[in-house]
C-alpha cells in the first residue's frame, strides 16, 4: 500500500547521460519497480489504542491534553488559579482509573526562575474516590505568585504515571 503512493524518479535530460542511456536506465527502473510491486505484500500492524484519560475536568484547566495508552497516561494542561488561597483544596479533574504512580511538574513564564514557585512545591496532589470516580484535587502549600498586575501566574502543567485498571 505505501509504495504504490510513492513517485518514482527517473532520468532526464539533465542528469548527464545520452537519449539512449536515459531510456535504457528509466525502462530498467520501470521493469523493476513494476515486478518488485506484483511481488511485494505489505503488512498493516495495528494501530495502539490511545485514549482519553479524563472523564471530566473543571474550568480551572485550560488547553487540556490527556492520553492513556494500557497502563500510562500523561496530561498537560495550564492551569487557571484564579482564587486559590493558602491550605484550599481545589478540585481539578475525574477519571474512572485508580492511579498506581504519579508524577507533576509546572512552570510560568519568567526568566527570573524562582525554584520555590516550582508547582510541586507550592501544591500537593490529592485524589480521593468518589462514587467509583477518582477526584484530582490540588491543595495548595504557599502563596501563589502574582505578576505585575497582581493577578495569580497561570501555570503549565504536566502530570503523567501509571494505573490499576479495575
Amino acid at each position: 500500500m505505501g509504495l504504490g503512493k510513492t513517485i518514482p524518479v527517473y532520468l532526464d535530460k539533465r542528469s548527464g547521460f545520452n537519449k539512449n542511456q536515459i531510456d535504457t536506465v528509466n525502462a530498467i527502473a520501470r521493469t523493476t519497480r513494476r515486478n518488485f510491486e506484483l511481488k511485494a505484500t505489505q503488512k498493516q500492524l495495528d494501530r495502539p489504542l490511545v485514549q482519553r484519560f479524563l472523564y471530566k475536568s473543571t474550568n480551572r484547566i485550560l488547553d487540556l491534553r490527556d492520553y492513556i495508552y494500557t497502563d500510562t497516561f500523561s496530561i498537560s494542561f495550564i492551569l487557571d488559579p484564579t482564587g486559590f488561597e493558602v491550605d484550599g483544596r481545589y478540585l481539578l479533574f475525574t477519571t474512572k482509573y485508580p492511579v498506581k504512580s504519579i508524577f507533576y511538574e509546572g512552570s510560568y513564564d519568567e526568566f527570573d526562575v524562582n525554584l520555590n514557585y516550582m508547582f510541586s512545591n507550592m501544591v500537593s496532589l490529592e485524589i480521593d474516590k468518589v462514587s467509583g470516580e477518582y477526584m484530582f484535587y490540588v491543595k495548595v502549600r504557599q502563596n501563589w505568585p502574582v505578576d505585575t498586575h497582581g493577578n495569580k501566574v497561570q501555570y503549565n502543567i504536566f502530570l503523567g504515571g501509571r494505573v490499576y485498571y479495575d
